[in-house]
């Protein structure tokens, strides 16, 4: 049975890609996301490069630009299986995925960055990525979150200078 909702015969929710293929087996390693932006000097969404994905095609100035799915089942940002491992009857031994017998793991490492476009000098830009990652199994017909979810985030703040986006404080760890 594919993963609730993102079967690729299924459409998608609005605002997000098709997630069939983000689950292959029974056990699965996802991640629900929400992308909050702060945009204190209201650029225009015309004056970000265009190409870069939902978040530079927003309408709203300031706010969620992705907000995080209401089912808990569901991860938003798990579109393959190229970055997980979620066999637990078996170790492995890929690279940056190795574990034991009754382990699963998964790699992802999401990039913000923003052209050096649309900016006026001075203007402050503030963009995250709020992750939880989360797994869930499937059991007879039904998928079941097994974990609490692990919160982490990544949170670019940005100041416009010099014809260029600059670093000014930009974290990323543990939690929401």
């Amino acid at each position: 049975m594919p993963v609730p909702f993102f079967a690729s015969t299924s459409p998608s929710p609005p605002g997000t890609s098709d997630l069939g293929g983000g689950a292959n087996m029974k056990w699965d390693v996802s991640r629900r996301y929400s992308f909050p932006i702060s945009n204190p000097a209201s650029i225009p969404r015309g004056k970000f490069t265009s190409g870069f994905g939902t978040i530079y095609s927003q309408a709203i100035p300031s706010g969620n630009a992705v907000s995080l799915p209401s089912n808990p089942l569901i991860g938003n940002d798990d579109a393959s299986t190229a970055d997980e491992d979620d066999n637990p009857y078996a170790a492995c031994t890929t690279t940056n995925l190795t574990h034991a017998i009754g382990q699963i793991t998964s790699l992802d490492r999401p990039t913000l960055w923003m052209p050096n476009a649309g900016g006026s000098e001075g203007n402050t830009l503030e963009q995250s990525f709020l992750m939880q990652e989360f797994v869930r199994v499937q059991i007879g017909s039904s998928w079941y979150v097994i974990s609490d979810p692990l919160l982490w985030k990544e949170v670019e703040n940005l100041t416009f200078h010099s014809g260029q986006w600059q670093d000014n404080g930009s974290l990323l760890g543990a939690g929401n």
